[in-house]
């Protein structure tokens, strides 16, 4: 029998076009992703943060950024060799999967940046395709990635209005009611994935957590305006700081 194992080798380049967003003092290149051999095809971008006048704080972005797409990389080529090697034929052929990152800027301020990274492929032998988004939010004066419960005052019950608002919102998009309340619960891994932007808050739910994969499969996301959060808001919080 034939035995081969084939190696995904990642390149990645310089977009030669960037985006310089007026309001901000940063601008946002792209690195394009670009592999192609015998088990996968990869290609897309990620954004890299540059221009930044603290040179510490602008690493810090972008060894996080650098991280997420890494991660999902490593996890796509490892799942694509395993699906070559188990399933190759005497001539040498195998099942090929497929990758595609991509990104959104949903916020581009002065002091904040938030992101949405969307991972969408078809890995061997799945038995449809996958998409999932993460959001990824900074402080841009120091850095450092901004999690959910930096945003809201740790005195109050903002994982239960979360689960209200979204239970809500979800219901309205005809999603499975079964599906809304387990994934909807007030429990923090429920509600980490976010972006913001000028107006709101966006939850993102992975497939199959709020909703069958027959009706959303790349999940589905609710937008809170601000106004229905002012009263759980951290007082001196991100959210605060981004108003002033």
């Amino acid at each position: 029998m034939i035995s081969r194992v084939a190696v995904c080798t990642i390149a990645v380049c310089f977009c030669v076009s960037f985006s310089v967003y007026a309001q901000s003092t940063y601008r946002i290149t792209e690195l394009k992703l670009a592999q192609s051999d015998s088990s996968c095809s990869i290609d897309g971008s990620y954004p890299k943060v540059e221009g930044l006048a603290d040179k510490a704080a602008q690493s810090r972005c972008n060894k996080t950024i650098a991280s997420l797409v890494n991660g999902w990389l490593q996890g796509f080529t490892s799942t694509s060799h395993l699906a070559f090697t188990r399933f190759i034929t005497r001539a040498g052929t195998g099942p090929v999967s497929f990758l595609n990152i991509s990104y959104d800027v949903e916020l581009n301020g002065v002091r904040f940046l938030s992101l949405t990274l969307e991972w969408s492929g078809r890995p061997a032998g799945s038995p449809h395709p996958i998409v999932e988004y993460e959001g990824l939010t900074f402080d841009l004066e120091s850095g450092k990635e901004i999690f959910l419960y930096d945003l809201f005052d740790p005195g109050t019950h903002y994982l239960d209005t979360l689960s209200h608002v979204c239970t809500e919102d979800l219901l309205g998009q005809n999603a499975s009611l079964e599906k809304v309340i387990e994934g909807t619960s007030p429990l923090y891994g429920n509600f980490h994935n976010f972006t913001l932007d000028d107006e709101s808050l966006t939850i993102m739910f992975g497939p199959e957590q709020v909703d069958t994969y027959k009706s959303a499969p790349a999940g589905r996301s609710v937008k809170i305006p601000y106004f229905k959060l002012e009263h759980i808001l951290r007082k001196h919080g991100p959210l605060s700081k981004l108003f002033k």
